[in-house]
């Protein structure tokens, strides 16, 4: 059961990186600047998910959202703290 449930914990923050960042696409030539960029997603994706808790929004559209409003991104940014990256 709990093999299980780790399986798709996984498979979901692939889903979302995929999803986000078209990451299945991404064609850097180094395994280290894969692994550095990898670092990046995740982290942001942690993030947005622990800024989103309560709020009924993609991961996706708030992150474009940040994009185009600054002070957005200085909340969302500010909620750090809080956050528990994997």
């Amino acid at each position: 059961m709990l093999y299980t449930r780790k399986h798709w914990e996984i498979e979901s923050m692939h889903h979302i990186l995929d999803v986000t960042y078209d990451e299945d696409r991404c064609k850097l030539l180094t395994r280290r600047a894969q692994e550095n960029l990898n670092i990046f997603r995740k982290t942001g994706v942690s993030i947005h998910r622990n800024y989103l808790k309560e709020k009924k929004q993609t991961i996706k559209s708030s992150m474009f959202n940040c994009l185009l409003n600054d002070n957005l991104l200085l909340e969302v940014i500010g909620n750090i703290t809080n956050c528990n990256i994997r």
